[in-house]
């Protein structure tokens, strides 16, 4: 997903995940982290691209 992705197209996910109910907002950053230590998201050039904002 990241790395086809370009820069709008992560905007827009990131949009809408900050639009979700604080408690599953909350458990997305945990799982985005799981992904890039050891998964599909594990790519160098994935790292980091998707970011959720906390409250």
């Amino acid at each position: 997903m990241t790395l086809l992705a370009c820069a709008d197209d992560l905007q827009t996910f990131t949009a809408a995940c900050n639009r979700l109910g604080p408690e599953l907002r909350a458990e997305l950053p945990s799982l985005i982290v799981d992904h890039e230590t050891d998964e599909w998201l594990a790519d160098a050039r994935s790292l980091g691209r998707l970011k959720i904002a906390q409250d």
